[in-house]
């Protein structure tokens, strides 16, 4: 029967529609979730920027701390008794400067992630409002079929 057969296909469709109006729900819940862990881990690079610059001002302090004992150093080279206290200084000063730089580059190395976190949210957030737009031409689709199928029977 003929009509029997249209009645058959349009309930095939319609669990087609329903299927894969499901699935992209389900995409969409595990997108965002997935967002949400991204802009998580933003925050907490937020944070280290701030102690990265913190890093870069300490860095400065000591270049500067290091110049001027290597002045001063210069200026006394004639009393070994202070001198002595001055170069002990400046290898401190020298290792604490070696310290701050690998601080420094591993700020930055956690900067760079933050950034390209940053990018994945982007696209993120697009690939969610496209499947977003997906589901809804879907929806309207089997609303448009419905209503269709409502007006030829």
């Amino acid at each position: 029967n003929p009509e029997d057969d249209m009645q058959l296909i349009d309930e095939l469709l319609e669990n087609q529609d329903d299927e894969q109006i499901s699935k992209i729900e389900g995409d969409i819940e595990e997108q965002e979730e997935r967002l949400l862990q991204l802009k998580e881990h933003i925050k907490v690079y937020h944070d280290m920027k701030e102690k990265y610059e913190l890093l870069m001002d300490h860095v400065e302090k000591l270049e500067s701390e290091k110049a001027q004992l290597a002045e001063k150093l210069k200026e006394i080279e004639k009393d070994p008794s202070k001198s002595h206290s001055i170069e002990k200084k400046l290898e401190n000063v020298k290792a604490s400067l070696t310290r701050a730089r690998q601080d420094v580059r591993k700020q930055q190395q956690k900067c760079r992630e933050a950034e390209q976190d940053a990018q994945r949210c982007k696209g993120l957030e697009r690939r969610i409002e496209e499947m977003k737009n997906a589901k809804a031409h879907l929806i309207k689709k089997q609303k448009d079929d419905a209503m269709r199928q409502k007006d030829f029977t």
